[in-house]
């Protein structure tokens, strides 16, 4: 097993916990508000900020294009000195491709975002905001290593009072991560904190996100103080333990908004209703309380997740909906990586 709890220091103070399940935000996939007819409009997603403001943890995840163009209104009552804020580069917004966790599936249309934007946005955030900062990654796909990590480097040089979420993109028009190709460049990570990666560019199937992930931890394993790896997107309650026990310590996503966190999966909304709140609450009374016990779920899940990489052995009775599923998915893995020729 490859989890692991830890905490990273920031250079303002305090420091970062991980295992970290941190709440996104995003316009992406959600309906656009618009109060008068010819306005801008802003995100149906500044509604649930409001609604869990005063419950949100100890990190939360934003966007850099969000916050440029205004679509979370609420987004600055977040930024507290104690609270880290995980601070996207905009690619999951610019990407006009849905999102897998959207049920609507419908394409977005971006609005103009680039470099010289996402370094306004980090210049106008107070400077005593703790700060988790990515590289801008919409350009780099495709990119040499080399060139993405020179890339990162000189921009993160320009923010040494936040800590560095390094996004690594495949490369040569590759559609997913290839450790292989990152081992050469291995000394050159020793300086990031964090390197991430998406959930959907680690592999197609899930089975091979894990395998990946496992490589990728054992690859960073071997500098004198490894980063930690964040998985950017998901954070389904089922899937996120199986990539913590795989090798990752963050991980962010919007599914918490769209979903229903009940008994360890994810569910249909109207499903909180009928379970929790009853029929007779109105809809969005019932969707305010829901964003709030997904949070509690979240911070359920963190603590599980920090008792199971500290436990003296894999307990997956931590998991109690799905202990056996867990180990059977576990097993079949080292059977694979130990080249058994276990399918899995």
């Amino acid at each position: 097993m490859h989890s692991r709890s830890g905490n990273l220091e920031h250079p303002l103070g305090g420091a970062l916990h991980l295992p970290c399940l941190t709440p996104s935000f995003s316009s992406k996939g959600f309906a656009l508000v618009q109060n008068q007819p010819g306005e801008t409009g802003y995100s149906e997603v500044d509604y649930a900020l409001q609604a869990c403001g005063n419950t949100l943890g100890h990190s939360v995840l934003l966007s850099a294009y969000d916050l440029h163009h205004k679509l979370i209104p609420s987004a600055l009552s977040v930024f507290d000195k104690q609270r880290f804020i995980l601070l996207d580069s905009g690619g999951y917004e610019l990407s006009a491709t849905p999102d897998t966790t959207d049920p609507t599936s419908l394409p977005s249309t971006p609005k103009k975002f680039d470099r010289k934007a996402h370094y306004a946005v980090l210049r106008s955030i107070p400077p005593e905001v703790k700060l988790i900062v990515t590289n801008y990654d919409w350009d780099m796909r495709g990119q040499p290593c080399s060139i993405q990590i020179s890339k990162a480097e000189e921009f993160f040089a320009e923010f040494p009072l936040a800590i560095h979420d390094f996004l690594l993109k495949p490369i040569n028009k590759d559609l997913y991560i290839c450790v292989d190709n990152l081992r050469q460049h291995l000394n050159s990570l020793k300086d990031f904190k964090i390197v991430g990666v998406t959930e959907k560019e680690l592999g197609r199937e899930l089975k091979d996100r894990l395998a990946k992930l496992v490589k990728l931890r054992e690859l960073l394993d071997e500098l004198d103080d490894p980063p930690a790896i964040h998985v950017w997107g998901g954070l389904d309650p089922l899937i996120t333990p199986l990539y913590f026990i795989a090798g990752a310590q963050i991980f962010d996503g919007v599914s918490w908004l769209r979903y229903a966190y009940i008994n360890g999966l994810a569910t249909y909304r109207d499903v909180f209703s009928i379970l929790l709140t009853g029929l007779d609450v109105p809809i969005a009374v019932a969707q305010a309380a829901m964003v709030r016990h997904n949070l509690q779920q979240l911070a359920i899940l963190e603590n599980r997740l920090t008792r199971f990489a500290e436990s003296s052995e894999a307990d997956f009775t931590l998991f109690p909906w799905y202990q056996d599923e867990y180990r059977t998915i576990f097993a079949r893995l080292e059977e694979r990586r130990a080249g058994s020729g276990g399918a899995m």
